[in-house]
């Protein structure tokens, strides 16, 4: 005999359960386990990523855009400048390294997963002396062990100051845990 209940979720942890034809029954109150959140996941991540010891150091701020993550950092020129008086490439590399890995993550974190770069290829193109840089990317491949991504650093005004593909390993844990 099959019977009909209303559901009630409430902060995806909990159902409430009434069973229709019995007018006279109590709500029932059960803990269950849904699927998380990926947008939740992706945010505390983002959240985390934003804080930690490096990006503070250097200056990097993801921010969500539509459906993209992009990774500013204003260039300082206490900081980010080598013995030319151009921005380091490094500080090119670790936004064009975020600005990609970001966007595969924002993927991988929906498999309840993490990416972590294996191998990043980067293309200079103009140096940077003052401003901000903005970097974005996007993934190309998703598999079951490694993606690949594609991303660019652009100055303010929107000229291209570097390219880059990177390899990522997939790692069977959300990065929660």
């Amino acid at each position: 005999m099959t019977r009909a209940c209303n559901l009630y979720v409430f902060k995806n942890k909990y159902v409430s359960f009434n069973l229709l034809d019995s007018p006279n029954s109590n709500p029932k109150l059960l803990k269950i386990s849904l699927p998380f959140n990926f947008m939740d996941e992706f945010e505390g991540l983002l959240k985390a990523v934003g804080s930690a010891p490096w990006y503070k150091l250097i200056g990097m701020v993801p921010k969500l855009q539509g459906d993209r993550v992009v990774v500013e950092m204003e260039i300082d020129r206490s900081k980010h400048l080598q013995a030319l008086g151009t921005t380091h490439g490094g500080a090119i590399a670790s936004v064009l390294d975020s600005a990609i890995g970001l966007n595969v993550n924002r993927e991988v974190v929906k498999m309840g997963k993490t990416a972590v770069t294996a191998q990043l290829n980067i293309h200079y193109i103009r140096p940077v002396t003052e401003g901000k840089i903005v970097g974005v990317g996007m993934p190309m491949h998703i598999g079951s062990k490694v993606t690949v991504g594609y991303g660019e650093v652009r100055n303010e005004e929107g000229e291209l100051v570097a390219a880059g593909t990177a390899t990522f390993y997939i790692i069977d844990r959300r990065f929660r845990d």
